[in-house]
């Protein structure tokens, strides 16, 4: 049976009050491993592994660069996730649009909530066939950066492979946590950053010269406070019978605001 591997990380604005978001790249093993080539190449001069942040606002290893210099890199690493035909997804919840519809949500929350998607979606793309048999099926191995949420995140996998009411968790086979010195880990943070990006700039702002590079390889989908409130009043960001549903039950769902990118599909 074929494999499928994702890299995610998360990412937000610094106080977790704009939009909190998961991103990172799906692929084959073969095109993990030229990444790994690549991407080791591109950043052999670091002294420590590659963060997207810290590099666009010359904080961290990047303090004393140039922006002139650090472009040059983003634009460099943007060009080997390119080669290696990986895939970009990332979904982001709002984070006050969320408060207001969860007065009793706690800090980290709307992340959970994109992670639930991004671990559902992970689980519905990887049969070409959409058959819940084993033919046909390719298995899903997710990894995330390791940090203070993984835990949860860990238990949030769990439950959805665990649930007897979603044969997609089938496709689950494996969720584990890793260091920023993984290389797609890295990449995979730039990835969650320009999702986030994206998001809070959007109407705002032009689209940011990565995402336009990697136009063809994204699809960013974002909470509306619309479908939030149709998950409130249908059933809450835990209810796991309504979420690996989402669109049966006897009203139709609001739409997904998929912005910029497209569409992901592996048929």
């Amino acid at each position: 049976m074929a494999t499928l591997h994702a890299y995610f990380d998360d990412s937000a604005d610094s106080r977790h009050e704009e939009y909190q978001a998961v991103g990172g790249l799906v692929g084959s093993s073969g095109q993990f491993d030229i990444l790994d080539i690549l991407w080791a190449d591109a950043t052999t001069n670091l002294s420590e592994p590659f963060h997207a942040t810290d590099c666009e606002t010359q904080h961290g290893q990047f303090e004393g660069w140039d922006k002139a210099a650090c472009d040059a890199l983003m634009k460099r690493l943007v060009a080997v996730i390119r080669k290696t035909d990986l895939h970009g997804v990332g979904f982001i919840v709002p984070v006050q649009e969320y408060r207001t519809v969860f007065p009793r949500s706690e800090g980290f929350d709307p992340y959970f909530l994109a992670l639930r998607q991004t671990l559902i979606n992970m689980a519905y793309i990887s049969s070409p066939k959409r058959s819940i048999d084993s033919i046909g099926r390719i298995d899903v191995k997710i990894v995330c950066e390791d940090g203070p949420t993984h835990n949860v995140a860990k238990r949030i996998y769990d439950e959805l492979k665990q649930f007897n009411g979603w044969t997609w968790g089938r496709s689950l086979a494996g969720f584990t946590a890793g260091s920023k010195r993984i290389m797609a880990l890295q990449a995979s943070d730039l990835i969650a950053r320009e999702a986030y990006k994206h998001a809070a700039n959007l109407g705002i702002r032009r689209t940011r010269k990565p995402v336009k590079a990697l136009n063809d390889r994204l699809s960013f989908h974002l909470w509306t406070k619309q479908c939030l409130e149709y998950l409130r009043d249908n059933g809450s960001p835990t209810d796991l019978a309504f979420i690996t549903g989402w669109g049966q039950g006897l009203t139709k769902p609001p739409q997904m605001h998929r912005f910029y990118g497209s569409t992901f599909d592996l048929t």
